[in-house]
């Protein structure tokens, strides 16, 4: 027994001398990126201090214990622990630490990651648009991206949103941003309108040639170091859409979307009826009975609205093979709106594919198609428009005879008539895409070539008729957009030492344009079947125009990032533009920026609990404005009738030139911070920003003894600035749960800081009229609105009362009397959404808002007057009967009734709103029931959706849409007559893969 014990210690013994001693180790030390040595990792024994750290070529020595860890780290790299043993060499590859911030980020001629990311760039990337229900691509815009203003125009199918990115960008030239799919910048209408009208619903939507379930990612560049890289177009922001592509080694996934959609209108004016309206006429003694008025009644609001139906069906296919990937998609789509006679239908196909050619060559092509065929009705600010028409008209005026046939109404247009014997269609046809090579020539570099097209064409045709009897009126409009360029870029990305990355990239593009329309016009048909303007015995009108511009650029970018900590990049663009005349054809536009990643380094680890990534960005560059016209600083001259002299053909000045015209220039400041938290479930990021905008087109002024009206001339000045705030969380992550929410908001304030030259108001301030309302004025917005400001009823008199310019009452204002009482932009906007999947269910919400902003309802100064000429809404019918009356209108007897409804801030109101945009309720069935179905289908979900569910909003909004604006014209934002709202719909929907 003793020797057993004797034994036993020995070999305690021994085994712990063993322990104790001591031994070399050493190795080298990888990056998983590019498999060179990485010097400066760290290699400590684990719960000591003691260690060393690699040489340049990432080699280390270390004396250990068998029994130790050895712990490898190194910033924004994955640390890793390996006990000794008996290994003498330990080699170790450590790759990048994945904190949520490895997505690749869409910009201007490349990618980047997120992390090494030093532009300002809004993501709106394929997770978040997966489940969306959109009718149209703009409607993915809103709200979900800080810094982005959108504005539905109207809810008249296929109307122009108005986009805005950090704060209006121009008062005269182009104010929307740069939209680019797939590489391709697209035609926007900027320059020239392609329908016979302007106004909110008139204006053709770029975003409505996309089909949404074809877009994979929208992203929004929005500082100087991202979109100076597009030179004279980017100044007011690009939208780079990206669309969806297959895999390699994929199999093919057919997916099907179908659903139908009911649409009705979300806000309504509370007009009076027939036998309101004819009591009011007794009670203000325009009529001494309701008898001696005319009879009938009918309802014209409810009229031309209705419950829209809609249907929409999407089918794609998408997969690869080894040297193939591709995309395919189709969709078809029948809309009715909720206002009558307004229809769309959409036709639209997409192939999108790569071949490698060989392992050095890639070459593919992404191809788009569609139609759209609107029947459109009037313009807002019109009597043949149909809500504008049904509110004017007097409520006992009918449409029909006895015989049920149509009759006409005089002034305030039978609009019943109109929308089912006229005929007001534009139909857009328009193909755009592009072809690339690709070719790696050396590790790291790349060289690619691309051809790219946008060619669109709209055809409008008007016919209107006489009421039961010939005539009427016709024409044809035909509009050719054709724009083709080519860019070729190189390129090189490379990882040197595990620590240095080095980017470049450089490149050259062309790219011309041209556009021709014809218009043809004729009056006084025979027949209403003869619907040619041949068949017309007058040809009224007869043109045509010819315009061209064309673009050549050379652009370059360089990065350079350290052990992913600190990241430096500068670009240079030099652009020369046909729009401008010798003296500035050419321009130069450039940026600089850097990021410092200040938890990488080595005293931030771990001294913020919960922090995971900490980075500093700042930039600093000018982009330019070139959206003014096709030959802006060209004396033009023009012929036909207007140069008739005598029968003899001549030519008679028509513009006057500016060779020292030039592109307007945005110098943009950028500072961000951007964090991440708590293993990437919570990303907060905060930025502030400021655009100094500078010789800013206008039409000046000029006496006309010169023979010309107005010059173009670059003489103003514009300062947007503000902050943006993105808070995104991931609240609840389990198998089963997840919740997620998202945050953004957006502070800006515009301020018109030199306008030289033009008119001046009684201040001494200079100014530019946008409307008869507002004004961009020194010192103030660019939408500043100057009106009279209204006091109220006074309750003694009945005598309504306005403030004079200093502040006294009066019944009797003038045009002196106006003073400024705020602007059409709000102080912040932006959006809320969440997320809570449950199993195979799915419940999100998203709120859009926007606080500050007024609006001017014009319509009012129609609908209520106190000398009824039109119908009238039923607060007027609140009008005072005697002493203490706390009225809205005056006395129909005082001397002010006849100027209650003048323009004044009576009709100005607070826009400021929270509307619940989307509300959307989603179950996927199980895999285990896909299983019982056959198992050929991959995934199926069952959708509901509803859309602007509601609008938290001011009191004084009843009935009018906070959203709306009649005009697209940077100069004349926030006013609406009659401007038909946006819809609320309701949506069924199936999706389903197999």
């Amino acid at each position: 027994m003793k020797r057993l014990i004797f034994i036993v210690c020995a070999i305690i013994m021994s085994t712990q001398l063993i322990s104790a001693q001591t031994k070399q180790v050493s190795g080298t030390v990888t990056s998983a990126d590019d498999g060179m040595g990485m010097p400066g990792v760290s290699v400590v024994i684990k719960g000591t201090t003691s260690g060393t750290s690699t040489d340049i070529d990432g080699k280390y020595s270390i004396e250990v214990k068998s029994s130790d860890i050895l712990v490898f780290s190194f910033v924004g790299m994955v640390a890793q622990e390996i006990p000794v043993g008996s290994q003498t060499v330990i080699n170790v590859t450590l790759e990048t630490e994945s904190i949520g911030m490895d997505e690749v980020v869409v910009v201007g001629y490349g990618t980047v990651d997120e992390k090494r990311l030093v532009q300002n760039v809004a993501v709106i990337d394929e997770e978040t648009l997966e489940n969306l229900t959109a009718t149209s691509s703009q409607e993915l815009l809103q709200g979900r991206a800080s810094g982005v203003q959108m504005t539905q125009s109207s809810g008249v199918l296929g109307a122009f949103s108005v986009v805005r990115v950090r704060g209006v960008g121009s008062l005269t030239a182009g104010s929307s941003p740069l939209v680019v799919v797939d590489g391709v910048p697209m035609n926007d209408g900027a320059d020239f309108n392609y329908t016979n009208t302007q106004g909110g619903n008139t204006g053709l939507n770029t975003l409505i040639d996309i089909n949404p379930n074809d877009i994979e990612s929208m992203n929004v560049l929005k500082d100087a170091s991202a979109t100076a890289i597009y030179g004279s177009r980017g100044a007011n922001g690009v939208i780079i859409i990206k669309t969806k592509s297959g895999s390699y080694k994929q199999d093919a996934t057919v997916t099907a979307d179908f659903y139908t959609q009911w649409t009705e209108s979300t806000d309504e004016i509370d007009m009076t009826n027939a036998d309101e309206y004819r009591q009011y006429l007794v009670d203000i003694g325009d009529a001494s009975s309701v008898d001696e008025l005319p009879q009938g009644s009918f309802d014209w609001p409810s009229a031309v609205t209705q419950t829209g139906f809609s249907y929409n069906a999407d089918v794609s296919v998408r997969g690869g093979s080894e040297r193939i990937k591709y995309y395919l998609g189709a969709t078809y789509s029948d809309q009715e709106g909720f206002v009558v006679g307004n229809e769309m239908q959409r036709i639209g196909g997409r192939l999108n594919f790569e071949v490698k050619a060989k392992e050095y060559l890639n070459i593919g092509a992404n191809l788009n198609v569609s139609q759209n065929k609107i029947d459109r009705v009037g313009l807002e600010n019109s009597t043949f428009a149909p809500m504008t028409s049904a509110y004017l008209q007097y409520p006992w005026v009918e449409p029909y005879d006895e015989n049920g046939n149509y009759i006409n109404t005089g002034f305030i247009a039978n609009v019943i008539a109109i929308e089912d014997l006229d005929l007001d269609d534009v139909v857009s046809k328009r193909s755009y895409g592009n072809f690339y090579a690709e070719l790696d020539i050396i590790d790291g570099l790349k060289l690619k070539t691309d051809f790219g097209f946008d060619q669109l064409s709209v055809e409008e045709t008007e016919r209107s008729y006489e009421i039961n009897s010939s005539g009427g009126y016709g024409s044809n409009r035909i509009v050719e957009d054709s724009k083709w360029l080519t860019t070729t870029t190189a390129s090189f990305d490379k990882l040197i030492n595990g620590m240095h990355r080095v980017t470049a990239l450089g490149g050259i593009s062309y790219e011309e344009s041209t556009l021709g329309r014809t218009w043809v016009e004729g009056s006084n048909f025979p027949l209403d079947a003869l619907r040619n303007v041949e068949s017309a015995a007058e040809k009224t009108t007869t043109s045509h125009i010819r315009n061209q511009w064309s673009l050549f650029s050379l652009f370059s970018r360089i990065g350079y990032s350290y052990a992913g900590k600190y990241t430096f990049e500068g670009s240079l663009r030099r652009d020369g533009s046909s729009r401008f005349g010798p003296e500035n054809k050419y321009g130069t536009f450039w940026s600089v920026a850097g990021g410092y990643a200040i938890s990488e380094e080595e005293f931030m680890q771990d001294a913020i609990p919960g922090l995971d990534f900490l980075k500093l960005t700042a930039s600093y560059g000018v982009s330019g404005n070139d959206k003014i016209g096709y030959y802006p600083s060209f004396f033009l001259y023009t012929a036909g009738a207007d140069g008739n002299y005598n029968g003899n053909p001549g030519l008679v000045p028509d513009q006057a030139g500016n060779e020292g015209l030039k592109w307007e220039e945005n110098k943009s400041l950028d500072l961000g911070l951007r964090s991440r938290w708590l293993n990437g479930r919570l990303r907060f990021d905060v930025t502030y920003y400021r655009k100094d905008i500078s010789d800013l087109l206008i039409n000046q002024p000029l006496t006309y003894i010169t023979g010309y009206d107005a010059v173009a001339k670059n003489v103003g000045e514009m300062q947007n600035s503000g902050f943006e705030f993105d808070i995104n969380a991931t609240i609840v992550k389990t198998p089963e749960l997840e919740w997620s929410a998202n945050f953004n908001m957006t502070t800006v304030k515009n301020e018109i800081t030199a306008l030289p030259n033009t008119s001046t108001d009684v201040n001494g301030s200079n100014f530019i009229a946008g409307t008869s309302a507002q004004r961009a004025v020194v010192g103030k917005s660019a939408n500043e609105f100057y009106l009279i400001r209204y006091s109220g009823i006074n309750p003694q008199t009945g005598d309504a009362e306005w403030l004079t310019a200093d502040g006294e009452k009066t019944t009797d204002p003038g045009d002196s009397d106006r003073v400024y009482v705020g602007s059409a932009q709000p102080d912040f906007f932006g959006g809320f959404s969440t997320t809570l999947k449950y199993k195979g269910f799915d419940l999100s919400g998203f709120f859009n808002y926007s606080s500050g902003n007024k609006i001017m309802v014009d319509g009012f100064r129609f609908t209520d007057r106190a000398t009824a000429t039109f119908n009238i809404r039923k607060k007027v019918l609140n009008y005072w009967k005697q002493p203490g009356d706390n009225a809205y209108a005056p006395s129909p007897s005082s001397s002010t009734a006849g100027i209650f409804a003048q323009r004044s801030d009576l009709f100005l109101f607070n826009a400021s709103y929270l509307r619940m945009k989307n509300l959307t309720l989603g179950y996927t069935l199980p895999e285990s029931t896909l299983n019982l179905m056959g198992g050929f289908i991959k995934s199926a979900r069952f959708y509901v959706t509803m859309n602007n569910v509601f609008t938290i909003k001011s009191n004084d909004l009843e009935g009018i849409d906070p959203e709306v604006t009649d005009d697209t014209d940077p100069l004349a934002q926030g006013e609406t007559f009659f401007t038909p709202p946006q819809s609320k719909s309701y949506i069924l929907g199936l999706r389903v893969s197999f």
